[in-house]
């Protein structure tokens, strides 16, 4: 926080014309950025970018937001997205599931306004970085269903003739994640 202005350090505001108190308004030149952070950030990220995105494009948080994903390993960098995943959701039409990950960067993490954390690994990856960190943190757990372990489980552990099962479960955690997280949004973003 600058201690002046009371605005996150590095954040992209403008002054405004005098409120009627005797502070000013400050307007936003720029889109909140939310970032996704899992272990390999090949599935369970993406997944959860491309369902906030269309959960977003409904509501009335349309366009106040930048979306982001990213995996917290460093040897799954420039690695294609899950191919198991990319079947699971294709019959999805509003998910753009394509591309390679990207392994979280210093300036990734200090651009975001709020950070979700998908598993064990993220978390642990933003405690070890949190001197670059200016916006909030929360578990994506959070916004899981009640009775939800508080962490979605990693699908290259699953067992390889259950995975369709496995995928569906992620699929839908996730998409109702992000439903519960858009009701709350403008509260952990302010």
């Amino acid at each position: 926080m600058n201690s002046k202005s009371g605005l996150p350090n590095g954040s992209n505001h403008r002054k405004a014309k005098p409120d009627k108190g005797n502070g000013y308004r400050y307007l936003s030149n720029d889109p909140s950025t939310i970032l996704f952070l899992s272990k390999r950030g090949i599935s369970r990220s993406p997944l959860a970018r491309e369902a906030l995105r269309k959960t977003l494009a409904t509501s009335m948080h349309f366009g106040r937001f930048r979306i982001a994903c990213r995996g917290v390993s460093e040897a799954y960098d420039q690695c294609p997205l899950d191919l198991r995943m990319k079947e699971a959701i294709s019959h999805l039409k509003e998910y753009h599931f394509d591309g390679l990950s990207r392994f979280a960067l210093k300036p990734d993490l200090a651009k975001a306004d709020l950070i979700l954390t998908m598993d064990e690994e993220s978390e642990v990856f933003v405690k070890e970085n949190l001197e670059c960190i200016r916006g909030e943190i929360r578990p994506f757990g959070l916004f899981l269903p009640p009775g939800s372990p508080p962490h979605l489980a990693d699908p290259f552990l699953e067992r390889k003739e259950h995975h369709e099962g496995h995928y569906a479960e992620l699929i839908y955690l996730i998409e109702e994640g992000c439903e519960k997280l858009v009701k709350t949004i403008a509260t952990l973003t302010e």
